[in-house]
């Protein structure tokens, strides 16, 4: 619209032009009130599709969950590592308190179990279905176990094994939390899975141990005879990023938690594996390794109340028969340290 100001008053000038302003201050106005509404419903939509992905993701990760992760999940704790006591938890959440050094082997129907101890031996029925059992090995003692399908597993000191009292289906699948020697039965149609917090061990038929302790920084497979595939599933929003290796005889993975790599390489099958038959030997290992795993073996405190130099390392043997008093002795001839024993505390002090 055009004006002529020259024929109009002064007057109805100014209305004018107040009126075209104000007119262009509404639309200025509605325009900004526009665009505000806009990113509102773009943030919006960005939210839902945010929470829709989430769900998805939950429900399809969830989907891959099978019956022993669902168990696992509402069944899992450390709280078995306070007893002294070897305890067989069946699926009926009867509970066996066991003695040490103690062999459990189920038929291969699962529908029974012997257990071996002391060259004594008992049988328990347990039902014709398959349900879960739970194995947990306190701090100074080890177990034996033998599944339906013939399988072998030794649990070492401050470990817990899931595991059906049957394998039925395409899987055989077991969740360990600490460590254990495994000699699995060929089953080219039903592969073996070892299922940790961090990682999951693939087998068809072999010998290797697994040492997946919650403390570690890492989780740690060792593989004796046969062929394992390791795999680590790194869940991410959109898509989760598988990583896996395959081990060959006498090589070691190893899994940094929390990280997206697994390294390979040789490890002394023997030695990692000893504790089976009854000792533990350390070549070359810092103070702090050897440490460690006795007070794991033994169920054991140890106190440095001198300055230990952490940069050399030590060798040495221990028999996990040997008392405590032995243990600060060996200690101590390995070390060149005084190591004694407060038998009160049930701690090795070294000096």
């Amino acid at each position: 619209m055009n004006i002529n100001f020259d024929n109009i008053s002064q007057q109805r000038e100014q209305e004018l032009r107040n009126n075209t302003l104000n007119n262009i201050y509404l639309l200025r106005k509605k325009e900004k009130r526009n665009a505000i509404k806009k990113q509102l419903f773009l943030g919006v939509a960005a939210s839902l599709v945010f929470l829709i992905s989430i769900g998805l993701f939950n429900y399809f990760d969830s989907s891959n969950s099978t019956t022993l992760d669902n168990y696992v999940k509402t069944n899992s704790s450390g709280a078995y590592l306070k007893s002294n006591k070897i305890e067989l938890t069946l699926s009926d959440s009867q509970k066996l308190k066991l003695e040490d050094s103690i062999t459990i082997a189920y038929n291969s129907s699962g529908s029974s179990l012997k257990l071996l101890a002391k060259k004594e031996v008992s049988e328990i029925k347990t039902e014709d279905k398959i349900l879960f059992n739970t194995l947990t090995v306190p701090f100074g003692k080890r177990a034996e176990l033998q599944l339906a399908d013939g399988s072998k597993v030794w649990l070492n000191a401050g470990s817990k094994l899931i595991y059906p009292n049957k394998f039925r289906g395409n899987l055989r699948e077991v969740f360990l939390e600490g460590e254990a020697i495994f000699d699995i039965e060929h089953k080219e149609n039903q592969p073996f899975l070892v299922k940790t917090k961090d990682c999951r061990v693939e087998v068809l038929g072999t010998l290797f141990n697994v040492r997946a302790y919650p403390e570690d920084k890492t989780v740690e497979t060792t593989l004796a005879r046969g062929k394992v595939r390791i795999s680590h599933l790194k869940k991410r929003l959109f898509r989760s990023k598988k990583i896996q290796k395959d081990l060959i005889p006498g090589n070691k993975a190893i899994y940094l938690k929390g990280s997206d790599t697994i390294k390979v390489k040789p490890a002394e099958v023997a030695n990692i594996m000893a504790w089976q038959k009854g000792y533990v030997n350390f070549k070359s290992k810092p103070l702090e390794e050897i440490l460690d795993k006795l007070s794991r073996y033994y169920n054991i405190k140890f106190y440095k109340s001198g300055k230990i130099n952490k940069n050399v390392k030590y060798s040495g043997s221990f028999y996990l028969n040997d008392n405590i008093l032995h243990v600060a002795k060996t200690l101590t001839t390995i070390t060149d340290h005084y190591c004694y024993l407060d038998s009160e505390n049930k701690t090795i002090i070294i000096e």
